[in-house]
């Protein structure tokens, strides 16, 4: 089953194995921001000791939200899909369970890596998560470049 925006919601606590008032903060926000549960969820280092980042891709954006525990802070950041400069797939032949995410928006540019970004137990979830942005990006963009009324992503099972 994969990790979603409204598990991470109730469990976000014993998920990072601390609780800390800063995610519940940011969960605040986002609630407050009318940021509902999104195509999908990507939470970034949820399994790792790095500090944790949280993407959330909607139908026409997707939200940025990174957290730092030590100084009690985070951060949201939305980009329209319209405002991505680049998007590439990286994939290694030699090990097809592993592949990257570029996505260069103004300022910055998000990574996306199923080894890197969590643990073992999640390689394979993360990976189709991977897969699942990549497509939602490619049609929006492909969608609005066409101007099509189609809304082709409905068909798109994302799990």
């Amino acid at each position: 089953m994969a990790l979603t925006l409204g598990d991470f919601q109730k469990n976000y606590s014993s998920l990072k194995g601390k609780p800390t008032a800063v995610y519940h903060q940011a969960i605040l926000k986002l609630k407050k921001l009318k940021i509902g549960e999104p195509k999908v969820f990507y939470p970034k280092n949820i399994f790792t000791n790095e500090l944790l980042e949280m993407f959330l891709f909607n139908d026409s954006s997707l939200t940025h939200v990174s957290i730092d525990e030590k100084r009690n802070m985070f951060w949201i950041s939305n980009y329209n899909y319209q405002e991505i400069k680049s998007i590439v797939l990286e994939l290694d032949y030699q090990k097809s369970d592993r592949q990257t995410l570029k996505v260069e928006v103004p300022n910055n540019v998000f990574y996306f890596n199923n080894e890197q970004d969590t643990n073992e137990n999640h390689l394979e979830e993360f990976y189709r998560k991977i897969d699942n942005i990549y497509s939602l990006i490619t049609t929006r963009k492909l969608l609005e470049e066409t101007s099509s009324n189609v809304d082709a992503t409905d068909d798109i099972v994302y799990y």
